[in-house]
């Protein structure tokens, strides 16, 4: 663990799943990542629909079709499944689920470890 400057976290993750299912490409890789994406959109359309108390079609497409994150959502990239997380603990922190905030914010570290500082 002395030579590894960040957890493997999304790759991880993805080489496992890659690897449940027997697909290891590029193709299949991005695939999953545009799942990641869905996740993230879906994630986003709960917190919109807790925050605001309606679930609106309209802001969920504007962020779906987000400039800065959209062409994120095709390529093997970690901001997007870690950013699934982030917006699913906000929605649940509004949902006054705070068990469920605490594990998705956990869980929202490995994937993108850069935002962590690690000390000996």
């Amino acid at each position: 663990w002395d030579i590894l400057t960040v957890l493997p976290g999304y790759h991880a993750l993805s080489a496992a799943v890659l690897w449940a299912t027997d697909q290891r490409t590029l193709a299949a890789a991005r695939l999953l990542n545009a799942v990641y994406g869905l996740l993230a959109i879906g994630a986003f359309h709960w917190m919109r629909k807790v925050s605001v108390g309606k679930a609106d079609a309209a802001a969920t497409l504007q962020f779906a079709l987000l400039p800065i994150l959209f062409p994120y959502d095709f390529m093997v990239y970690t901001d997007v499944l870690s950013l699934a997380f982030v917006l699913a603990a906000g929605a649940a922190t509004l949902a006054r689920r705070d068990i469920i905030s605490g594990v998705l914010m956990i869980g929202s570290a490995p994937p993108n470890v850069m935002t962590l500082y690690w000390r000996k």
